[in-house]
């Protein structure tokens, strides 16, 4: 699906239904609840004597995160690109969470009509690329590992750009410990079994060998002893591990990791500017838009049969996503 040039051109050079705009106009301007930062995850900010910052952001950049469901939940709690805009004081960064639940490696399904992963991506005019991939494919064991390194360097082939950079975040680890709380033995649990370590380490070395940007979330997760749980069922990061693997991610990157409550309301005006965007890319009327059922008398006007009503309710939300992401750079204006 290639989105509207003309809204392009506006945000970047200068799932519900289609029907709720309303409704997202309501949470576009109501706050979100959240966990708030927690001393015990963090320490200073980076010293002086860090290495050089490994990513570059500058004006105008878009910034699009893909992946399966941990990155897709990124996109509900914000501490990413929060952390982000913080480090790049007078340079404005567009952000488009493009992330799918049950994407993996091998398969990104979307609708008859939306387009592939590669040409999402180009309809943004992605500049930085963060993608993560292999925590749900390690279930297939170390067999399939040499397969799975193939398939990932072909994607981030596909993907690539002489003007996009592209970080490779690794899979996190599997929470053994919570899938000892589902009373059934561990060991009779594949994801407990799974070699996630071995997929993390293949990565690294593809990433090496092909000079992408290399982010190490599963030995810094291993790394830090929470007193908590850090996934709701094993698999998915809770709100409050997002943010901790929000400020490791930007900690592996050489940037401003430590999160601060002075922080708070920008990452809400990024909350809003995230579930507009939402409800535009991932319309729950897709399939009338650009899918199978363009031809439906339902997505006509009922006295123009020519005339395609529910594109021009889904552009009614532009306006609306321009207008968030003003929002978040007067907020931006106002960190210290």
């Amino acid at each position: 699906m290639r989105l509207p040039i003309p809204f392009l051109q506006h945000c970047y050079r200068s799932s519900s239904g289609l029907f709720c705009v309303g409704i997202a106009v309501t949470m576009f301007v109501c706050c979100n609840s959240s966990p708030g930062t927690d001393p015990r995850f963090f320490n200073d900010n980076n010293p002086e004597g860090w290495p050089a910052a490994q990513l570059e952001l500058t004006h105008n950049d878009v910034v699009v995160f893909t992946g399966g469901t941990n990155i897709a939940d990124f996109r509900k709690e914000g501490y990413l690109e929060t952390l982000l805009i913080a480090a790049s004081p007078g340079r404005k960064l567009h952000f488009r969470n493009m992330a799918w639940e049950g994407d993996v490696v091998e398969e990104q399904y979307r609708e008859t009509g939306f387009e592939g992963w590669e040409s999402n991506l180009d309809s943004v005019n992605c500049s930085i690329l963060f993608v993560q991939f292999g925590q749900m494919e390690s279930l297939k064991g170390e067999d399939s590992l040499p397969k799975f390194i193939n398939d990932y360097r072909s994607l981030l082939s596909n993907a690539r750009k002489k003007d996009r950079r592209i970080v490779v975040i690794s899979p996190i680890p599997f929470e053994i410990e919570a899938f000892a709380l589902t009373g059934k033995r561990v060991e009779n649990i594949p994801a407990a079994r799974a070699p996630v370590d071995k997929y993390a380490m293949a990565i690294k070395k593809m990433t090496a060998e092909e000079g992408y940007v290399y982010v190490d979330l599963f030995r810094q997760l291993k790394a830090h002893e929470l007193n908590e749980r850090y996934t709701t069922d094993g698999i998915h990061l809770t709100a409050r591990a997002q943010q901790l693997a929000a400020s490791l991610i930007m900690k592996e990157l050489s940037l401003p990791w430590v999160y601060k409550e002075q922080y708070e309301p920008l990452r809400k005006r990024i909350q809003d500017m995230n579930s507009l965007w939402f409800q535009y890319w991932r319309a729950g009327n897709g399939a009338f838009i650009y899918g199978a059922e363009t031809v439906q008398p339902f997505s006509r006007d009922w006295k123009d049969r020519n005339r395609r009503i529910l594109p021009e309710e889904r552009r009614m939300l532009e306006p609306y996503i321009i207008k968030a992401e003003q929002l978040i750079e007067d907020e931006r204006a106002n960190l210290k």
